[in-house]
């Protein structure tokens, strides 16, 4: 403890915390061999397709993850712009990765006002697939960007900023934009009542995020018309959600893992203290988060995007209580840092990303 209290004494805080998360994260999530090794996945090989040609509809088979990415432009066009590598790809991938524990950092200290809470969020964020998606991915999924725009449209207040903002994360990933209400609910007042509602809603955050939604709704519908853009529906849809239903409980856990006790103990208190309006319209959100990865194959993936619902739950819980968020945090980095990180998706898909001790041991073999 005494360790911790000087890094958060420090001037150099950030920057001490965002290295110790990123380390830890490395050794116990560690990527598979194509990151090291410097090999294209297939998937990249598609994103390069992409970046050479981003309004050329190609057609793969539609039950794959490459015929979704027709309108996921914003890092194939930056790969492009910056004539990435591979390897330039994986470094960004990284970059992304310690951006988002900065934007967790930031967020957590705007709510709490406390270095050492902050801290331990951030580290324990590091032990989460929400958190770590950009860090382990070898399948060029780039989740962690579309994550990462998400917490800067929370973090930063200019309206402006936060259209683009939401707007590139909707072309990183059409789940962005259902997660992005997330964005509204957390500068909301729980104490809304209908008016309240009412003016929230015209309010600079609410008409920012609507400014992104219509924006994107156009450039789509533009791209489809003037360039024949389609996205493959093979392996979505919602007839998904009954055959998938059982992954729920367990998807959940390996998206947040010891966080969603967070979002549970959120919602209890929210109840308790009869904040029913900003309670139901939170909980649409979640709502429509969780259906929507129910949806899909790539369940853990698609519930990644709850983590933006984090810091709503925070926000709430520290105007609404007086624990000592300090012990509820560290059993809360405990809890993480003892589950291994997994990736659960359809058709009974467990996938492990081990430390980089087991990774050392398989790859000597």
């Amino acid at each position: 403890m005494n360790f911790i209290t000087k890094i958060c004494d420090s001037r150099y805080w950030v920057f001490y915390t965002l290295i110790i998360t990123f380390s830890l994260s490395m050794i116990t999530s560690f990527p598979d061999s194509e990151i090291y090794n410097g090999e294209a996945t297939f998937s990249h090989l598609v994103v390069y397709q992409k970046a050479s040609h981003p309004f050329t509809q190609v057609d793969y088979n539609p039950k794959t993850h490459e015929s979704k990415l027709t309108f996921r432009l914003t890092i194939p066009l930056l790969i492009r712009f910056l004539r990435l590598n591979i390897f330039s790809i994986f470094i960004m991938e990284y970059l992304i990765g310690i951006f988002l524990f900065y934007l967790t950092l930031k967020l957590s200290y705007d709510i709490f006002q406390n270095r050492f809470y902050s801290f331990l969020i951030t580290i324990a964020t590091g032990q989460v697939f929400s958190g770590t998606t950009a860090l382990v991915e070898s399948v060029a999924m780039f989740d962690g960007a579309a994550i990462a725009l998400l917490l800067s449209a929370m973090y930063f207040k200019a309206p402006i900023l936060k259209t683009v903002l939401v707007f590139l994360a909707g072309f990183c990933d059409e789940r962005a934009i259902i997660a992005s209400p997330l964005i509204i609910i957390y500068d909301m007042n729980d104490d809304v009542d209908l008016r309240g509602l009412f003016k929230t809603l015209c309010g600079s955050t609410s008409l920012s995020v609507i400014a992104a939604w219509i924006l994107y709704a156009v450039c789509r519908i533009s791209l489809m018309n003037i360039y024949g853009l389609k996205t493959a529906t093979g392996d979505v849809g919602f007839h998904l959600i009954l055959n998938q239903i059982h992954y729920l409980p367990i998807s959940l856990w390996t998206a947040l893992e010891g966080f969603g006790i967070l979002i549970i103990f959120s919602i209890t208190v929210l109840f308790h203290k009869g904040k029913y309006i900003f309670l139901m319209i939170f909980l649409s959100s979640l709502a429509s988060i969780i259906l929507v990865a129910l949806s899909v194959l790539d369940v853990t993936r698609s519930l990644a995007y709850i983590l933006p619902g984090l810091f709503v739950s925070m926000k709430a819980l520290n105007r609404n209580t007086d624990y000592d968020w300090g012990k509820i945090l560290l059993a809360i980095l405990f809890i993480s840092l003892l589950c291994p990180n997994f990736y659960i998706c359809g058709n009974d898909c467990f996938i492990w990303s081990p430390s980089i001790f087991v990774r050392m041991i398989c790859n000597s073999y």
